[in-house]
């Protein structure tokens, strides 16, 4: 029946460009078209891409016609002659018939039925006109079949959801740049004090050798293991423990706010069309609370994890991490290097040999560490970001899942009723030119 077929429209969805089965289709349909010859491109098949309006971003849209592009004219051509490829959004047209104005959407449709009223007219001849303006009747139909009554309210919904994400990526990114503000004043603060804790706490440390470099290696490991210890203690306590804890509480409250309200969403379309959508957000949205719980951290007081076992900041600390740009390893090359000098000219009055080499290794440490500290504070940032970035992917992933359920929903319940007349408009616009188009070639 396909050999004998004057044309073949053939209508894909913008938003699952060219799956593989509709690639082998489309290459079928060539073949039969062209009576069995695949070397030939088709003259008179039709690509439309349906549903450009949901394509959000310009890029996306330039993308979907450089892939159908490529696909078409590719070194063995799918398709020949002139507008023979369409991108076009059935509703958006409609739309703008209701309303009485002219745009992109209408006019693109508008291409649409022209290039098909000359392909019928000036390229298939008037002995099959009547058959192929049945064809692209029945492509209409098509598209009415498509557009079903809650169609409209769909699109809208899918806005909304759209809305949700945007918000939802503005109050992390906000969040984000107050963490990083607050933990930044902190730091600061912290660096105050640090010089008299360490000087403070440094009258424990207690060598009995007598060995210089025994001695040095002692007072470079007690010291840098208090700085580590400091440092930790301060990031969980002040920044993983108060900072980010107050953030991502707000954070997980409004994505479970929205998964509330998709939940209700849902189940509203479910009473309105008897369909069975709920059990699709149960065993697929709704899997992410779990994941909200369990691998971003569901902020609990009584866990005793704090935000740690879910951000991933804790548990092997900063130097675990890698976070802690200071080394004591790299402090005793320093603290020989002032000995062999003569820092500090000698011994203080009633120093011992123990107390300079603890006095030397405070301050060349401090002074290491003070030099290190924009790099170290850097890295905690750094990991800040990669965190509230890791929680953004997820709730990207509540949304896009949303608007997939969403979409696949206009595909069951289109229904137009309500803009029927103005497709059957475009159905009488080719009814008035057959019988002209016809009396033209008898006339002949």
């Amino acid at each position: 029946m396909i050999k004998n077929t004057d044309a073949v429209i053939f209508l894909t969805n913008a938003s699952r460009l060219l799956t593989q089965g509709e690639r082998e289709l489309i290459n079928e349909l060539k073949t039969k078209l062209n009576g069995g010859d695949n070397s030939k491109a088709a003259d008179n098949l039709f690509i439309v891409v349906n549903f450009m309006d949901l394509l959000r971003q310009e890029t996306d849209r330039a993308s979907v016609k450089e892939r159908i592009e490529r696909f078409a004219y590719n070194n063995n051509p799918i398709i020949a002659g002139d507008n023979r490829i369409h991108f076009i959004s059935a509703q958006a047209a409609l739309d703008a018939m209701l309303k009485g104005y002219e745009d992109k959407y209408l006019n693109s449709f508008n291409g649409l039925t022209e290039s098909i009223e000359t392909f019928l007219t000036s390229e298939i001849g008037s002995i099959k006109l009547n058959q192929n303006v049945d064809k692209v009747k029945n492509v209409i139909q098509s598209f009415k079949q498509q557009q079903k009554e809650d169609r409209q309210d769909i699109l809208e919904q899918i806005g909304i959801v759209c809305a949700w994400d945007e918000e939802l990526y503005q109050l992390i990114a906000f969040l984000e740049e107050e963490a990083i503000n607050e933990t930044l004043d902190s730091w600061n603060e912290w660096i105050k004090v640090i010089l008299e804790r360490v000087t403070y706490h440094s009258e424990t440390w207690v060598c009995s050798s007598e060995n210089e470099q025994e001695i040095l290696r002692f007072y470079c490991q007690h010291f840098h293991t208090y700085i580590t210890k400091e440092l930790n203690y301060w990031f969980e306590q002040e920044i993983n423990g108060n900072v980010l804890k107050t953030k991502f509480k707000l954070i997980d409250e409004e994505i479970e706010s929205i998964l509330e309200a998709l939940e209700d969403l849902f189940v509203e379309f479910d009473n309105q069309g008897q369909t069975n959508i709920k059990k699709q957000i149960e065993s697929s949205i709704f899997k992410q609370k779990i994941s909200l719980n369990i691998d971003i951290g569901n902020i609990d007081d009584n866990d005793g994890n704090g935000v740690g076992f879910g951000l991933g900041l804790s548990g092997a600390g900063l130097v675990g991490l890698g976070l802690f740009a200071f080394t004591g390893i790299g402090l005793i090359p320093i603290a020989l290097t002032a000995l062999g000098s003569g820092f500090g000219l000698g011994a203080l009055f009633g120093e011992s040999k123990q107390d300079k080499i603890k006095r030397i290794v405070l301050e060349k440490g401090l002074e290491q560490f003070y030099e290190s500290q924009q790099e170290t504070f850097d890295k905690i940032s750094e990991e800040i970001t990669l965190v509230f970035e890791n929680r953004m992917k997820l709730s990207s992933q509540i949304i896009k899942k949303a608007i997939l359920i969403l979409e696949n929903l206009i595909e069951r319940q289109d229904n137009f009723s309500k803009n029927q007349q103005k497709i059957n408009n475009i159905s009488s616009k080719i009814n008035v030119l057959m019988p002209k188009i016809h009396n033209q070639h008898i006339s002949k």
